[in-house]
C-alpha cells in the first residue's frame, strides 16, 4: 500500500491536492510510462512506515527559490517504502536504515522541479525546489478518476487553487469561470445577490433547455445547478475556499463517462483534503468589501425633466390624434379641451389645459434613497493536517452580501469535513460531509419600480405616511417593505471504502447522499387605496442517493501501460413541493399568515421520483510514452422515458501522439518541449425533459361541489433521448522548456432528436406536447497560450490569454414542422440551414420620417376607396418622428412578410486574459474578459417607444423626436404612437465589449520572521472587481440582465432589472501551526 503526496503554492498559501492512494494511480497514466520505476519502489508509503530502529537520521530543510519553506513537500527514500512531509517550516526528519548502502531521498513539490540527493552522513541539508514552468505533470480529473496533463487524449481545463483565490469577493464557483477557459462562455446577470448566471461550454446544445453543464462535486452529480441565483442553487451552496480545483470536461472523449447528462459538458469541483504526517494547521481569512453602483451612466428623468417631457408628450399627442386619449385625460383638462369649436387648432392652443394635479412638487431623488454602498463580509477557519495513516480537513465558512439595491440580501453559513484513513494495510475509509444554510432577500423588482417612479411625486405624504398613488404608480418604499423571502438547507455526505485486491487491481464502492430544504415566503402590501395585499408560501425538498462501485485496473508491462475502469451506477432523485396563497389580508404588518387572508387563492403539492441505472467503463494505453488511447461506454436506463425508449448508450474514442517524445523530433530540443496531437469522437446524451412527461397527466377539480378529474398533459411515450455525437481535434504544444505553451483545438457537436413542446391536433384537447423536432450543431475553434516571461529566484511574470468561437446551426426539423419561432410576437425564426441565436425583426430605414407629407408618400392607396392605408398594416397611423420600416418584398405596405434575419447574439469570439506578477511576496494579478461582436435587444430602450404610460423614463428619451425633431430617437408619448418599439434592427446594438474582471494585489510577510511564534504566516490583500468596462453598450451592462438562455436567442435579451457593481475588499490570512 503506497501513497503520493501533491501539494500547491498559491500566492503564501499552501493548498493540497490530495493524498491519493496508489489505488487510484490507476488514473494516473504517469506512474506507468515505460521508463517509470516500479511503482512499488518509486513512491513513499502512504502510512509512511518507520524504518528499522538501527540506523541513522538525517534532517534537512526545503525551501523555494526565494528561500522560503516549502510545508508539505515530499520527502521520498528512493528504493524504499520510507517517506515523510515537511513540516509547516519546510523542516524534515527522516531515519535511514543501517543496511542501506548508498541512500538517496527524492524531494518533490507539485509545480516545482523534483530533486534525487544522495545522503552522506548526519550533516542537514539544505534543499531549493525550483518552479517548474510546465503543467504536463499536473494531474486533472477526468471522471471516475484522473490523468497527467501530458497524457490527455480529450479537450480538458483546469483551474487551480490560485485562480479560486483570485477570484471576485461575490463571486461562487460558476461566475468565477468567466474568461478563464476557452470555450467557455459565462454570463453574470447583475450584482445582485441572487444573480442568475449562465455557464455554456462550447455553445448551447439543446432547443428548450438552459444549456447548463452537469456540475460533479467530489463525484456527486448536482441537480440544483442552473441559471437561478435562486438560494436551491447548489453552486452559491459551495464555500470556495474549501475548493482545491475545477476541471472543466469539454469534449465527448472526457464526458461520454457521463453518458445522459453530458451533453452540455461537464465541470468537475474538487474539495480540499488534508495530508498523512502534516502537522495541524488552522489557517483563518477575512475579506471585508464595499460594492457601489457601475450603471454605465444609466439615469432617469428628475421631477423638472419629467414634466417638461410629459407636456410635451401630452400636447404632441392630442393634436396628432385629434382628441384627448386615456392618458391625455389624467394630465389635461377634458371640458376645457372640449370647449374648442374650430379644426384649425395647434398645440399652443391647449397648453395651458393642465388638471390642477397634473404633476406635483416632489424632487425626491429615488435612486439614492433606494439603493447604496453595499457591504460585503467572508469569514473562513480550515484545520488540516494527519497522522502516518490519516488525512483530514475541516472548514466553517460565514458570507454576508448585502445588495446595492436597499432590502436585497443573501447570508451564508456552511461546515465541511473531508476525512480519510487506513483501516488496514489493504482498506481505505472516507467520509466527506458539507452542510450549509444560506437566506436571501430577492429585491430585484427594485429597479423597474425606480426607472418607472415618477420624480415629481413626494416619497411621503404631509402626514409622514408613504404616498401611495395609483394603480400605475408603485412607491418604492412599498415595494421595499414587500416580503420576497427565502430560505435554503443543504447537507451532503459522501462515504466510500477502497480495497487493494492486488498491487494492481483495486476496489471502491461509494454511497453519495444529498437533501436541500428551501422555503420561500412572499408578501405583497397594498400601493393603492383600492389595492389588495397577497401572500404566499411554498417549500421544496429534494433527495438524491447514489452508489457507485469502481473495479480499476493498472499496470505497466514493458513499453505498455495500461489502466481500465469497469463500474456501475444507481441513482434515485425525489422532489416533493407544497405551496400555498391567499389574498386580501386584514392588514399589512401582523396578520399575513395565510389563515388570515380572506381569499384562499391556492394550495398544491407534488412528489416526483426518478432513477438512473448505469454501467460504464473505460480503457487507457499508452505505448512507448507517445501514443495514446482512451476508449469509453456508458449504457444508461432512465425511468423520465417510456419503457420502450429508456435507454441509451454513450460510447467515445480517441488517440494522442506525443510528437515531442519522437527521435526525429529530438533534435528541436529545447527550443520544442512539448507537441502532442489528438482526435476524438463519441456520443453523449440529455434528459431535457420533466419526469413523468411520457404519460398523460391527470388533474383534479370540481363541479357543482363534487370532485372530479379530467386530463391535464398530453404524454409522449415515444420520446427519446437527446443524443449527442462531438468529433474534436486537437494539438498541445509547448516552447522553450515549457515556457510558452497551450493548446488549439477544433471541434463539432451534433445534437439529434431535440426535445422541445410543439403543436398538436386540436382534436387531443391539448394544444402542443413535447416531441423530438430535429437537430442542431455547433462548430468552432479553441486557442489558449500561457507565457512564463520571467521566472527566478526573486521574480517571476506569466501572462495568458484565451479566446474561442463557436457557431451553431439547426440543421434539420422532422418534416412537419418547417420552422421554429417566426410568430407575430416572437422575434427570432429558426429554418433548417438557420444560425442558433438569430434576431428575426423588421429592417430600419436608418431614420425618421421628417413630415407627415413623407409618411403619406409611404402608404398605399386602397383601391375601393382611394384613400391612403397605413404603410405598417395597423390600426397606427404614421407621422412625423415615427419610425420608417423597410418594405423588403416591395408591396407596398410593411407585413410580417418584410422580417429578416437582423444579426446574431452570439459573440463572434469569447474569452479572456490575465497577468501575474510575483517578487518576493509581493502578488499583483490582473484578469479580464470580453467578447467581439454579438448584438444584444435592449428590451427597456425599446419599451419606452411604445408608449411610456404615466410612468418615469431614462434620460435617453429627452433625444426622441418628442422633446427634439432632430433627436436620435422617435416619438414618444404616454399612451404610444406609430407602434415605434416594433421589433427591428434599430434596437440592437453591438455588445462587445472589454472588462477588468478583478484586480488583486498581496503581500506575503516572511516566513522566518514567525518560527519562534504560534503564527506563521501572515498574508495581506487587496482586491477590485469590474473597475472598467470598455464598449460601445449604450445599456447597463454588454452582458448581463438576461432572462432563462436558450439556444434560440440565448442571452440576447437586455431587461435592465439589476445594475453591475464595482467591488472593493481587504483580506487577511493568519496560518497558525
Amino acid at each position: 500500500m503506497f501513497y503520493l503526496t501533491t501539494f500547491n503554492k498559491s500566492g503564501g498559501g499552501i493548498f493540497g491536492l490530495s493524498l491519493i492512494s496508489v489505488s487510484l494511480i490507476a488514473s494516473f497514466p504517469q506512474t506507468l510510462s515505460a521508463n517509470a520505476v516500479d511503482a512499488e519502489s518509486s513512491m513513499p508509503s502512504a502510512s509512511v512506515a518507520p524504518a528499522p530502529a538501527k540506523g541513522h537520521t538525517v534532517t534537512g530543510f526545503v525551501s523555494d527559490e526565494s528561500g522560503d519553506p516549502l510545508p508539505g513537500a515530499s520527502i521520498a527514500l528512493k528504493g524504499t517504502k520510507i517517506g515523510t512531509v515537511t513540516d509547516l517550516n519546510g523542516l524534515f526528519s527522516l531515519v535511514i536504515p543501517a543496511d542501506l548502502a548508498n541512500p538517496q531521498i527524492e524531494v518533490s513539490f507539485v509545480g516545482m522541479v523534483s530533486q534525487t540527493i544522495s545522503v552522506r552522513g548526519d550533516k542537514p541539508l539544505n534543499i531549493e525546489l525550483s518552479y517548474n514552468s510546465s503543467d504536463l505533470d499536473e494531474v486533472v480529473v477526468i471522471g471516475y478518476g484522473t490523468s497527467k496533463v501530458r497524457d490527455l487524449t480529450g479537450s480538458v481545463s483546469r483551474l487551480t487553487a490560485r485562480d479560486v483565490e483570485h477570484s471576485p469577493m461575490t463571486s461562487n464557483v460558476a461566475s468565477m469561470l468567466q474568461g478563464k477557459a476557452a470555450g467557455v462562455n459565462v454570463m453574470i446577470s447583475s450584482a445582485s445577490p441572487t444573480s442568475p448566471i449562465s455557464v455554456v461550454i462550447r455553445g448551447q446544445s439543446s432547443l428548450s433547455g438552459d444549456g447548463q453543464p452537469l456540475w460533479v462535486i467530489d463525484g456527486v452529480p448536482q441537480y440544483s445547478s442552473g441559471v437561478s441565483g435562486d438560494v436551491s442553487n447548489t453552486l452559491y451552496n459551495l464555500n470556495l475556499n474549501d475548493v482545491s480545483s475545477i476541471d472543466i470536461l469539454k469534449d465527448a472523449s472526457a464526458t461520454a463517462i457521463y453518458g445522459s447528462r453530458a451533453a452540455n459538458g461537464v465541470v468537475i469541483v474538487t474539495t480540499k483534503s488534508g495530508s498523512e504526517g502534516m502537522k495541524p494547521t488552522i489557517e483563518f481569512s477575512t475579506r471585508l468589501g464595499w460594492q457601489s453602483i457601475n450603471s454605465n451612466d444609466f439615469k432617469t428623468m428628475d421631477a423638472d425633466q419629467y414634466k417638461a417631457f410629459s407636456k410635451q408628450a401630452n400636447l404632441l399627442e392630442a393634436f396628432r390624434n385629434g382628441g384627448l386619449s386615456y392618458f391625455n385625460k389624467k394630465y389635461m383638462d377634458e371640458s376645457k379641451f372640449n370647449l374648442i369649436t374650430t379644426s384649425q387648432w395647434d398645440m399652443s392652443d391647449i397648453a395651458d389645459m393642465w388638471l390642477p394635479n397634473a404633476y406635483y412638487d416632489g424632487h425626491d431623488n429615488y435612486w439614492d434613497a433606494m439603493t447604496q454602498s453595499a457591504l460585503a463580509q467572508d469569514y473562513n477557519v480550515s484545520l488540516r493536517g494527519g497522522s502516518k495513516t490519516t488525512s483530514y480537513y475541516a472548514s466553517v465558512n460565514f458570507k454576508d452580501q448585502d445588495g446595492i439595491v436597499k432590502g436585497s440580501r443573501s447570508k451564508y453559513f456552511g461546515m465541511r469535513f473531508n476525512f480519510e484513513t487506513l483501516v488496514s494495510e489493504k482498506l481505505k475509509f472516507g467520509l466527506n460531509m458539507d452542510a450549509s444554510t444560506r437566506r436571501a432577500d430577492n429585491k430585484d423588482n427594485m429597479i423597474d419600480k425606480l426607472i418607472g417612479m415618477r420624480p415629481d411625486y413626494p416619497m411621503y405624504n404631509e402626514d409622514g405616511e408613504i404616498n401611495t398613488i395609483d394603480f400605475y404608480t408603485k412607491n418604492p418604499l412599498v415595494e421595499l417593505q414587500d416580503k420576497n423571502h427565502s430560505d435554503s438547507k443543504n447537507f451532503t455526505g459522501i462515504s466510500f471504502l477502497e480495497y487493494n485486491i492486488m498491487p494492481w487491481l483495486k476496489f471502491r464502492t461509494t454511497l453519495n447522499a444529498t437533501y436541500s430544504n428551501s422555503d420561500y415566503d412572499r408578501f405583497n402590501r397594498r400601493y393603492y387605496s383600492d389595492d389588495t395585499n397577497s401572500g404566499s408560501r411554498s417549500n421544496s425538498q429534494n433527495y438524491v442517493i447514489v452508489w457507485d462501485n469502481l473495479l480499476t485496473f493498472y499496470k505497466t508491462m514493458g513499453l505498455h501501460d495500461v489502466q481500465a475502469m469497469i463500474g456501475s451506477s444507481m441513482e434515485r432523485q425525489s422532489a416533493k413541493s407544497f405551496s400555498a396563497s391567499g389574498s386580501n389580508f386584514p392588514d399589512d404588518d401582523v396578520l399575513t399568515n395565510l389563515g388570515s387572508a380572506a381569499i384562499k387563492n391556492s394550495i398544491a403539492s407534488s412528489k416526483y421520483n426518478s432513477s438512473l441505472v448505469s454501467a460504464f467503463a473505460r480503457v487507457q494505453y499508452k505505448f512507448n510514452d507517445r501514443y495514446l488511447l482512451t476508449g469509453t461506454f456508458r449504457a444508461d436506463g432512465s425511468s423520465k422515458f417510456g419503457k420502450d425508449k429508456r435507454w441509451g448508450y454513450f460510447p467515445s474514442g480517441a488517440v494522442g501522439w506525443i510528437m515531442s517524445n519522437e527521435e526525429f523530433l529530438k533534435g528541436l530540443a529545447p527550443t520544442l518541449t512539448y507537441l502532442k496531437l489528438r482526435a476524438s469522437y463519441g456520443r453523449t446524451g440529455s434528459q431535457n425533459l420533466g419526469y413523468y412527461d411520457f404519460i398523460s397527466g391527470i388533474g383534479s377539480n370540481n363541479y357543482n361541489g363534487e370532485p372530479g378529474s379530467y386530463p391535464t398533459s398530453l404524454g409522449n411515450n415515444t420520446l427519446q433521448w437527446e443524443s449527442q455525437s462531438q468529433t474534436d481535434v486537437g494539438v498541445d504544444y509547448g516552447f522553450w522548456d515549457d515556457r510558452v505553451r497551450g493548446s488549439i483545438g477544433w471541434y463539432r457537436k451534433y445534437v439529434d432528436n431535440l426535445i422541445t413542446s410543439r403543436p398538436v391536433p386540436t382534436s387531443s384537447s391539448f394544444t402542443s406536447t413535447n416531441q423530438n423536432v430535429g437537430a442542431i450543431s455547433n462548430t468552432g475553434l479553441e486557442f489558449d497560450i500561457t507565457v512564463s516571461i520571467l521566472r527566478n529566484r526573486n521574480l517571476s511574470w506569466e501572462v495568458n490569454f484565451n479566446a474561442a468561437h463557436n457557431k451553431g446551426r439547426l440543421e434539420k426539423l422532422n418534416g412537419v414542422t418547417t420552422f421554429l419561432g417566426g410568430g407575430a410576437y416572437e422575434n427570432f425564426k429558426l429554418t433548417e440551414g438557420s444560425e442558433l441565436g438569430t434576431f428575426y425583426g423588421y429592417v430600419d430605414a436608418g431614420r425618421l420620417y421628417q413630415n407627415y407629407e413623407e409618411a403619406l408618400a409611404t402608404m398605399p392607396i386602397n383601391p375601393t376607396t382611394g384613400l391612403p392605408m397605413n404603410y405598417r398594416v395597423t390600426s397606427w397611423t404614421e407621422g412625423a418622428g415615427d419610425v420608417y420600416l423597410v418594405d423588403l418584398d416591395g408591396d407596398g405596405k410593411i407585413t410580417a412578410d418584410d422580417r429578416t434575419y437582423l444579426g446574431n447574439c452570439n459573440p463572434d469570439v469569447f474569452g479572456g486574459f490575465g497577468s501575474t506578477l510575483i517578487w518576493k511576496g509581493l502578488m499583483f494579478n490582473m484578469t479580464f474578459s470580453y467578447g467581439l461582436g454579438g448584438k444584444r435587444y435592449w428590451v427597456a430602450e425599446a419599451s419606452k417607444f411604445g408608449g411610456v404610460n404615466v410612468y418615469n423614463a431614462p434620460t435617453f428619451i429627452l433625444d426622441s423626436w418628442t422633446m427634439n425633431q432632430s433627436g436620435k430617437y422617435p416619438v414618444s408619448t404616454h399612451y404610444g404612437m406609430g407602434q415605434n418599439s416594433t421589433f427591428s434592427n434599430r434596437w440592437l446594438h453591438d455588445a462587445s465589449y472589454l472588462r477588468l474582471t478583478a484586480l488583486n494585489v498581496s503581500y506575503k510577510l516572511p516566513q522566518k520572521w514567525f518560527r519562534k511564534f504560534l503564527v506563521k504566516g501572515i498574508e495581506a490583500s487587496f482586491q477590485a472587481t469590474n473597475l472598467f468596462t470598455i464598449t460601445k453598450y449604450p445599456g447597463m451592462d454588454p452582458q448581463g440582465n438576461f432572462n432563462s438562455p436558450t439556444a434560440l436567442y440565448g442571452v440576447g435579451y437586455d431587461y435592465s432589472s439589476y445594475p453591475p457593481a464595482r467591488t472593493y475588499n481587504f483580506g487577511l490570512k493568519f496560518t497558525i501551526d
